[in-house]
């Protein structure tokens, strides 16, 4: 299997991390398109065994060699002040690299 993983990013963080400084430009959102393990532990034999593969879309928070973080949540005013007023992203999911089959960018955005 091999994973796409490298299309962000020019300076190795692999974010994107553009944008005036002391403001936080919004993340991209991705679409993720991963393999999950599946196990049977009953008289099932190997070729009616398939690994199931399937998409999610978030904010693209975090990646590198070994994961790719997507938030499913914006709070762009900080409702519960964690960040001191700035965008705070929720519902975080982490994707070993090895399950993911490709992450794509869905759209350009703008406030």
């Amino acid at each position: 299997m091999v994973a796409d993983i490298s299309y962000l990013s020019s300076d190795g963080s692999r974010l994107d991390t553009s944008g005036a400084v002391g403001e936080e430009e919004e993340k991209e959102i991705v679409r993720v398109l991963w393999m999950d393990i599946i196990a049977h532990s009953d008289w099932t034999t190997h070729d009616k065994v398939t690994c199931p593969v399937f998409e999610s879309i978030g904010w693209l928070v975090y990646k590198d060699d070994r994961e790719i973080k997507i938030a499913t949540t914006l709070d762009r005013h900080d409702g519960l002040g964690e960040s001191g007023g700035t965008p705070v992203y929720y519902g975080i999911t982490s994707f070993p690299s090895g399950c993911v089959l490709s992450c794509v960018p869905l759209r350009s955005h703008s406030n």
